[in-house]
């Protein structure tokens, strides 16, 4: 599990906020669209199989993630698109602000340890630095705006596994 949230970074946040009340529907709807079965039977059965494996490495679970992040993002923009809806504009916003946090925490984390990237010119750390701190700026920013457009390629594109 550890494996899986942090090879979805920057999107682990969303991943723990926003499928509840998607699942709870699920739940109560009547079928999946087939692409939406090809999508779980991507993430389950790789899954699956390296769990009853004895040999566990943490590459064995890099074939889950495409599936879960192409999820993800329809689970995002399906937000995005009834972000008028009051508990999905929450939401949003929680899942938003968290990763801007924890942005930021990354670029603290980043300057702190800057001696440490030994093989990297200087003005390379200084600069991915300030990237990561105008990330987390500009994540909080969309969070306190609620500008869910902003929000990078969840949306704008089409969305072939919604139904």
């Amino acid at each position: 599990m550890p494996i899986l949230l942090g090879g979805l970074v920057p999107w682990t946040i969303f991943l723990l906020v926003l499928p509840w009340r998607p699942l709870r529907d699920l739940c109560s709807r009547r079928r999946l669209t087939n692409d939406e079965w090809r999508l779980l039977i991507w993430t389950i059965a790789p899954l699956l199989l390296f769990t009853a494996s004895v040999g566990k490495q943490p590459r064995y679970i890099l074939p889950v993630l495409p599936p879960i992040a192409m999820m993800l993002g329809t689970g995002i923009a399906n937000r995005v698109s009834s972000s008028r809806n009051r508990a999905a504009s929450r939401e949003l916003t929680v899942a938003t602000l968290v990763t801007a946090v924890m942005f930021g925490f990354m670029a603290v984390l980043f300057y702190r340890d800057r001696v440490l990237f030994v093989s990297a010119h200087p003005a390379i750390t200084r600069t991915g630095i300030v990237l990561v701190s105008i990330a987390a700026a500009a994540l909080a920013a969309t969070a306190i705006t609620r500008s869910w457009r902003h929000l990078p390629l969840s949306w704008r594109y089409p969305r072939p596994f919604c139904s």
